[in-house]
């Protein structure tokens, strides 16, 4: 399986994708994963479920149509109407001019949906970014309502946020927010990275590695990997970055952020995602990770995969884009 943001050249015809509107990093998603016709249409927090999938099928006048594949029902303007503020809701696929879009590319991967019978864009409403949010067509403008990102997927699991539990997303959501304040751009969830954060959160809850010098970054000699004692001077860092492709299907290094209590109580604590994402953002070290400054500032950052174990977490930054499967 393999997470992708796709250009509109490598658009393919039959793919399954979901739609992800840029300013609130939340999924074109279907109302309680309804089926019925005049289910409605909104935005909701990315989970990944089959009601935030979609399967972009090119017509013969080059326009496209977008069935959920769990409903089989199309992406539809009520009423065929070209008015601003008209609802989408999905409707069985009929071939009409309600169900008709053209995708317009406005850069960086980014784009608009344009309903091709009234020239207006699917916009979420107001430009509000909560869970909830109504969907509709509006005359095209310049607001980020309007800008969607379109992640393409491979294979039968979810596609966004395989291998991250409740906590683990919310980490995932807090970070690309932070991103979002430094004018970033979204990090796509990485299924081999999250395997990496996971294995590593387990072993230093249950091996304790950095109790002889080291750090939290630091990985024990019980697993299939390379111990390594993570030193304040990072001079043992490159036995870090290289774990990915040690342990799993990841092709580049990784960069980690950490948090963790102390050994002798970490099994018996929680880790809370707020209070987690608050701490590394108050960490020089740790926020330059995140928001790519200092040494990382010329990075080309693009996937991140987040790890929680009882009283301790981690997240993994790649630059390269992640292909599937992760190793069991």
């Amino acid at each position: 399986m393999k997470f992708c943001d796709v250009g509109i050249d490598d658009i393919i015809s039959g793919g399954r994708y979901q739609l992800i509107h840029e300013a609130s990093n939340k999924a074109l998603d279907i109302h309680g994963e309804g089926t019925h016709d005049g289910t409605n249409v909104e935005i909701c927090t990315n989970h990944g479920g089959k009601n935030q999938l979609w399967v972009i099928h090119e017509n013969q006048d080059g326009t496209v149509k977008l069935i959920n594949p769990h409903s089989g029902k199309a992406l539809d303007v009520f009423g065929g109407q070209t008015s601003d503020g008209t609802n989408v809701q999905i409707w069985t696929d009929n071939e009409s001019n309600a169900q008709r879009w053209r995708l317009k590319s406005v850069g960086d991967g980014i784009y608009k949906l344009i309903h091709a019978f009234s020239g207006k864009a699917l916009d979420v409403t107001g430009g509000e970014t909560s869970d909830g949010t109504n969907v509709q067509i509006w005359t095209e403008n310049y607001s980020w309502a309007q800008k969607w990102r379109l992640i393409q997927f491979h294979g039968s699991e979810k596609p966004l946020f395989h291998g991250m539990d409740t906590v683990e997303k919310k980490i995932f959501m807090l970070i690309n927010s932070h991103r979002q304040e430094h004018g970033l751009p979204l990090l796509e969830p990485s299924v081999n990275l999250a395997n990496v954060a996971h294995t590593h959160a387990v072993d230093v809850v249950e091996n304790s590695p950095d109790v002889n010098g080291g750090n939290l970054h630091s990985w024990s000699n019980k697993g299939k990997w390379r111990p390594v004692t993570y030193t304040p001077d990072h001079k043992y860092a490159h036995l870090m970055w290289s774990k990915p492709s040690e342990i799993s299907n990841y092709k580049g290094a990784g960069y980690e952020i950490s948090m963790g209590y102390g050994h002798n109580v970490r099994k018996i604590m929680t880790m809370d995602p707020n209070a987690t994402v608050d701490g590394w953002k108050r960490s020089s070290g740790h926020n330059a990770v995140m928001i790519q400054q200092g040494a990382f500032s010329t990075m080309q950052i693009k996937v991140m995969g987040a790890g929680v174990y009882k009283g301790y977490a981690c997240v993994w930054f790649g630059e390269e884009l992640d292909t599937y499967p992760a190793p069991a």
